[in-house]
């Protein structure tokens, strides 16, 4: 028992080879596959070429003339004598996708009809502006979204879409059943010794006591990231060979509509991927820590799904110091939400948006959460004997 790895394998092994774990994985890679070949099978196509030819094209009134064009409309005249657009049917799929945006950006059918240049762009930068009201932004955060505005592409140039921009997309729900999974299969770590009652001989062991802790504090952070790079690696190689990976230059407002945050689809998912690892340790060292305090592994599992459900919450703008650290929230990421938070945290006279703060406040977290789970475990487990 004096071998450090010798440990750290056997606690590992003895939370991955768990019926409780197999199974939760079992469940959630089923759930994990529905979920991702849910656009298939409701009638989404394969990615194809059609639309290779206008990749990087600026959405001008030429490219809006030709998707016109490829399109036979039937007209109406409403009310007060304008003609309006009954239904609308493509004929070169070629342009299926950018009518598709654009009925998405201007709400309907004929507003995406006569969708000019300079309209699109008063449509993007009127969106974006609102969202400015709406966050009750002060003016130095304003000033910093207007600089990124002047350096982004708005309206984006085409893009088509492929799989890592739907692996961004289909990352809230992973985020979720990583959530769920981890809450179900690390909730023993701890309060196992006691429920099972083998921790008077555990910590009457040479090593069962400061060191042990630490081996089964490791053993768990590795058990949790394990289970979060399985459910997502599953899920985005769904999405890669279905769609393919055609998106790495795609603008993300192809994908959440139009955002100061001008971001590609492959640097967007690389670093929400590190945040969500990060997420993910986060997850499991909360589930130990309230093994630990609780002595009771239903206690975990109630308190995370309490956090998944007050998730779903949407606490209102005119709330801003509360709205935004529930923006911060781990199960509230990384939604469409997330490219349209603007809202900044200034220290030492540099601002920080919710994509630079994330990594840190999850690093701190995780570090002061370890550091309670150690002292308390010191206290209760090894103070008292």
């Amino acid at each position: 028992m004096n071998n450090f790895g010798t440990l750290y394998r056997y606690e590992l092994r003895k939370i991955l080879c768990r019926r409780l774990t197999v199974l939760a994985l079992a469940v959630m890679f089923l759930l994990t596959l529905a979920l991702n070949a849910a656009e298939y099978m409701v009638g989404r196509k394969l990615a194809n070429d059609a639309d290779s030819v206008l990749v990087g094209r600026v959405l001008d009134d030429a490219l809006l003339g030709e998707m016109r064009a490829a399109l036979t409309v039937t007209t109406a005249t409403d009310e007060n004598g304008e003609t309006v657009i009954i239904s609308a049917e493509l004929t070169d799929d070629t342009y299926r996708h950018l009518w598709s945006y654009l009925e998405q950006i201007g709400g309907n059918e004929s507003k995406a009809y006569h969708m000019t240049e300079e309209k699109l762009t008063k449509t993007f930068r009127g969106v974006i502006d609102e969202a400015f009201k709406n966050e009750r932004l002060t003016e130095n955060e304003i000033a910093y979204w207007n600089a990124h505005c002047e350096q982004a592409a708005i309206p984006p140039r085409y893009g088509r879409e492929g799989g890592w921009g739907d692996s961004l997309v289909n990352l809230y729900m992973t985020n979720f059943l990583v959530l769920i999974t981890i809450a179900a299969t690390l909730s023993g770590v701890f309060a196992d010794e006691y429920s099972l009652r083998t921790d008077a001989l555990v910590f009457s062991a040479s090593n069962g006591k400061k060191r042990l802790s630490f081996i089964k504090f490791l053993a768990g952070l590795t058990a949790g990231l394990l289970e979060a790079v399985f459910l997502l690696v599953e899920g985005t190689v769904i999405q890669f060979l279905v769609y393919g990976g055609v998106d790495a230059e795609t603008s993300i407002q192809f994908y959440f509509g139009p955002s100061a945050m001008d971001m590609q689809a492959k640097p967007a998912l690389l670093l929400c991927v590190g945040i969500f690892l990060l997420i993910a340790l986060f997850y499991s060292t909360l589930t130990m820590l309230l093994s630990q305090v609780s002595r009771n592994a239903t206690v975990p599992i109630a308190a995370m799904a309490l956090l998944l459900f007050l998730s779903m919450l949407n606490v209102p703008h005119r709330f801003r110091v509360i709205s935004q650290l529930w923006a911060y929230a781990p199960a509230t990421f990384p939604g469409s939400w997330t490219f349209t938070d603007y809202r900044l945290v200034t220290l030492f006279g540099h601002s920080f948006n919710i994509l630079e703060v994330l990594p840190v406040l999850y690093a701190l977290l995780i570090v002061l959460l370890a550091v309670m789970l150690y002292r308390n475990y010191c206290r209760t487990q090894i103070g008292g004997r």
